[in-house]
């Protein structure tokens, strides 16, 4: 009999163990949940509006200094600003979080150095932007990359 009840307890211990989950899976979870979701819409918003006055939407010098000006750089700022704020510890999505303000920062270098590029009809400086700019959507995408990798290292799974 008592040794039914150890052996009772010892799956339920099982059992309530198994129920647990992983802190790294529920930082992850909080992180893609909680975190993202805000500053995924004030990005797409901003680049939303980069896209309306670049491009094939491009109208001229003003229309695009003045967005840039007035919505897109000081958006992004906030955007930097509430990336900043997260505070994650576990060190691996720690660092996978750094990237993705690494590469934020450089899209916010890009569109400072896009204003003076206009202001003084820089086109070297234009193209320099346009490095930049590219490099950072491949860095996004690195940085997406690595956390749906490191989600499913952990047993998450990232829907989009």
């Amino acid at each position: 009999m008592i040794k039914k009840l150890k052996i009772v307890i010892a799956v339920c211990i099982v059992t309530l163990l198994a129920a647990c989950s992983d802190p790294v899976q529920e930082e992850i979870i909080s992180y893609v949940n909680e975190d993202l979701p805000e500053i995924a819409k004030l990005e797409e918003v901003v680049i939303g509006k980069y896209d309306s006055v670049t491009g094939e939407n491009y109208k001229d010098d003003e229309i695009l200094y003045d967005a840039l000006t007035n919505e897109i750089i000081p958006d992004y700022s906030q955007l930097i600003d509430k990336l900043e704020a997260i505070q994650l510890s576990d060190k691996e999505l720690r660092d996978i979080h750094e990237d993705y303000i690494e590469a934020a920062n450089q899209q916010y270098s890009a569109f400072t150095k896009m204003l003076a590029a206009i202001k003084n009809q820089d086109y070297a400086l234009i193209e320099e932007v346009n490095g930049i700019l590219s490099q950072s959507r491949k860095d996004m995408r690195d940085y997406q990359y690595d956390l749906k990798e490191y989600a499913e290292e952990n047993d998450v799974e990232i829907k989009e």
